[in-house]
């Protein structure tokens, strides 16, 4: 992952021509990948660890036969995995929680 100040605040466009930067984001490597997302506390929480590895476990299980976005994994001939995931603060570059998956996970 490249430094916290070498990625830009993500922000997030809403409709009636608002955009609103949001307090944190998401750095996660997802199968090798390095990717950034807002984090959105309404729909995951607060920013903690806890919280950090719950949506890693459920964004993970979303790739899965039964998962929302099984039909990437059929596209791709793999499933995605996240296996490292923080959070940080867009405006000061704080990390504020960090999630690493166990030495071995079995999924599917």
């Amino acid at each position: 992952m490249g430094k916290c100040s070498e990625i830009t605040p993500q922000p997030v466009y809403y409709t009636m021509g608002r955009t609103v930067t949001p307090k944190y984001r998401i750095e996660y490597n997802e199968s090798g990948r390095n990717q950034v997302q807002c984090w959105n506390s309404k729909f995951y929480g607060r920013a903690t660890a806890i919280n950090l590895e719950a949506w890693r476990v459920k964004h993970n299980a979303s790739f899965l036969p039964s998962g929302v976005n099984n039909h990437v994994t059929k596209a791709l001939g793999y499933v995605l995995h996240v296996s490292y995931a923080r959070i940080v603060n867009q405006f000061s570059g704080e990390v504020v929680a960090e999630a690493r998956m166990p030495m071995f996970e079995v999924i599917g």
